[in-house]
């Protein structure tokens, strides 16, 4: 019975989760930064710097630590050959929807917002519609893929629809998104 009630234990200790800060800032060419280490913050960005409470569980195991590694040869801008969803970026629907606005030829953008505009009056936008802050997901990327197809169909956009298609697709894939 001592050695249940000790395992027990153990394992409830173990299990039980821990509070870690992450900063996170904006760098002038827009890329979002993430580090562990608030003295990695560029001190030009100290005073706009947000800090992200997760939880962390436990200990890395082999496949947690190589994960990790992906993720640091992604923050350094090496290329990795095959990244886990958690080491894949965030990029905000905001930050896309200003580049988006860009390659399909709707016009230049100077925020979030006026981006997300542009795209709705011609009928490009996520089923539950742009949020600035959500991360853009192989989800989002399909309905919006759905979407520059139905504004090229009603005329709203001024190029073909592969070549629309494809512009969205390959501003993902630089993005570092993963459809």
């Amino acid at each position: 019975m001592k050695k249940f009630i000790f395992v027990l234990l153990f394992l409830f200790i173990s299990a039980s989760c821990a509070s870690a800060a992450i900063y996170r800032w904006v760098d002038e060419k827009g890329v979002v930064n993430f580090t562990d280490d608030y003295s990695r913050v560029p001190p030009e960005y100290r005073n706009k710097v947000e800090e992200v409470n997760i939880q962390k569980m436990g200990s890395l195991n082999p496949s947690q630590a190589s994960t990790g590694k992906a993720t640091a040869d992604v923050q350094s801008g090496k290329a990795a050959t095959q990244l886990s969803p958690v080491a894949r970026p965030l990029i905000r629907e905001g930050e896309f929807a200003i580049k988006l606005a860009e390659v399909l030829k709707i016009g230049r953008a100077k925020s979030d917002a006026e981006a997300e505009s542009m795209l709705v009056l011609v009928g490009i936008a996520p089923k539950n519609g742009w949020i600035a802050d959500y991360p853009v997901t192989p989800g989002v990327i399909g309905e919006l893929q759905n979407a520059v197809g139905g504004a090229v169909d009603s005329g709203k956009l001024v190029m073909r629809k592969n070549e629309a298609i494809t512009a969205l697709l390959n501003l993902a894939a630089r993005q570092g998104l993963h459809v």
